[in-house]
């Protein structure tokens, strides 16, 4: 992971976010989710300010964190006939629940990939 993508996040969350993106999470999608691990709910900005990614990296990372029911956001506007709405996000589960479904799935698939393996040295030797 690139140091310079780091402006705000600790030593602790740099690490988090390294390590989910070894795990599943692409680089811009584990800077995002270790943002909300706090249980805090975040503009678009603030996201921007504290990992050095660009509003339109947020948006891509945001979007399959969202269809995974991981993270929702909502827009709010600060007056109601002037600006644009600020985009907020918020992990819907804890991450505690997000941990276990993680690791469910990594399960599943060393599973899957361990039978294929078994299958293939049936075939092959």
């Amino acid at each position: 992971m690139n140091d310079a993508a780091f402006i705000q996040l600790d030593s602790s969350k740099r690490e988090i976010a390294g390590l989910l993106q070894n795990l599943s999470l692409s680089r811009i999608e584990a800077l995002a989710m270790t943002c909300l691990i706090d249980g805090d709910s975040l503009t678009s900005s603030q996201i921007e300010n504290l990992t050095g990614l660009r509003q339109p990296e947020v948006s891509v990372a945001m979007k399959p964190l969202c269809e995974k029911g991981i993270v929702e956001s909502w827009d709010q506007k600060l007056s109601k006939d002037r600006g644009r709405p600020r985009r907020y996000y918020k992990l819907k589960l804890t991450f505690d629940t997000f941990m276990r479904n993680l690791e469910n799935d990594i399960s599943a698939e060393i599973e899957c990939k361990s039978q294929a393996l078994n299958r293939l040295k049936q075939i092959c030797i």
